[in-house]
């Protein structure tokens, strides 16, 4: 009976934490980083709850690379979402966060598709000082009100924004302007 219980509480956790698009921009993935770096994937190991990477830093976008602990967390094969499977002896362009002694995913590709565009634009258009504001239920296709006139210090993404090559960046006059940079794919 426990057993059944048990199954029942995983079952509804499952649907509770289910998986669900919601448009963002990678600047803002960006930004939520804590590192961002390109890496080879040396090791791994596989788990139902996490993946636990060993990898080379190769080059580092966001933090110092002393600074990298030298293990990276993917979901797991219970995840929702799916696991954050990497290949082995395979470079990525990985952004992550400090989980405890580890660093966790958030967002990865392979770099045999980052273009140098890509790499341009978050070294030199990515500004964490602005706010993309999205309008989620226009992206979804629901009718809604346009969203309210930005601050100086926000960009509202247009409805049709590509999220891998748009980005939110002050002008020389202090003010945060929408730009793309980069093919849309």
């Amino acid at each position: 009976m426990d057993s059944m219980k048990f199954v029942y509480m995983l079952l509804f956790a499952s649907a509770c934490s289910g998986c669900t698009y919601i448009p963002r921009s990678e600047q803002m993935d960006f930004c939520n980083a804590d590192f961002a770096f390109e890496a080879e994937i040396t090791s791994k190991d596989t788990g139902i709850i996490s993946i636990n990477y060993g990898f080379d830093v190769v080059t580092v976008y966001k933090g110092a690379a002393e600074n990298i602990p030298s293990t990276l967390l993917g979901h797991g094969t219970l995840f929702s979402c799916g696991p954050q499977m990497l290949d082995l002896n395979t470079k990525y362009l990985i952004f992550a966060t400090i989980n405890g002694e580890n660093i966790q995913i958030l967002t990865y590709r392979k770099m045999a598709d980052v273009k140098p565009s890509d790499i341009e634009r978050i070294t030199t258009n990515y500004d964490c000082n602005c706010t993309i504001n999205i309008n989620y239920a226009a992206f979804h296709g629901a009718q809604s009100p346009p969203l309210p006139e930005p601050s100086k210090n926000e960009c509202n993404a247009p409805e049709d924004f590509c999220s891998r090559s748009g980005y939110c960046q002050k002008n020389s006059d202090g003010v945060c302007t929408w730009g793309d940079k980069g093919d849309c794919y």
